[in-house]
């Protein structure tokens, strides 16, 4: 199968596509394949606390846990790092 068929695109639209739009299109399958295993996950936690107290029941995040519950923390560029990457973009632009 095509990426194409997978996606559920015609081909002829597939080569129509710029990136832009094909980077859209695979952020929905992959927000859509997302939701499937957060529906799995919550029927998991349902089926698994349905008939224990409340005091032994298993957390929602820990029947499943899934890279995207992560949450990563960025931190933003020093005012050195930031003169270093205009530096080199300036640099760039002149070659």
């Amino acid at each position: 199968m095509t990426i194409a068929g997978q996606y559920g695109i015609p081909m002829s639209e597939f080569w129509l596509m710029n990136g832009r739009e094909l980077q859209k299109v695979f952020e929905g399958v992959q927000l859509n394949h997302q939701r499937e295993w957060e529906r799995t996950r919550t029927l998991a936690y349902f089926v698994i606390n349905k008939n224990v107290k409340a005091s032994r029941q298993v957390a929602l995040h820990k029947v499943l846990s899934f890279p995207w519950d992560r949450k990563t923390t960025r931190r933003p560029p020093t005012a050195q790092e930031t003169k270093d990457l205009i530096e080199r973009w300036d640099r760039f632009k002149k070659n």
